[in-house]
């Protein structure tokens, strides 16, 4: 598994990373498997909307470290609206 490391936090939020077990089907002949993953997860802060971002450091079991920024737009739902 890659290692991850938060470098830039977002502005406006937070950003967890946490170790998972996903579940895939049909990978070369396998009808359902578990692979260990790495998922981010971010939250805004209460009320914000607009623009926010951040940067992940990924570093691989073997190579050389990544760096990755990700783009969030946040838009305020509308309760009015049936999901």
């Amino acid at each position: 598994m890659p290692t991850v490391r938060l470098i830039a936090p977002p502005k406006n939020g937070k950003v967890t990373v946490r170790r998972v077990r996903l579940k895939a089907t049909n990978v070369r002949q396998c009808l359902a498997i578990e692979v260990p993953a790495l998922i981010a997860i971010y939250r805004s802060a209460s009320g914000f909307e607009g623009a926010d971002s951040a940067i992940l450091e990924v570093r691989p079991f073997e190579g050389k470290p990544q760096l990755r920024r990700f783009h969030i737009g946040i838009t305020a739902s509308d309760p009015r609206k049936s999901i």
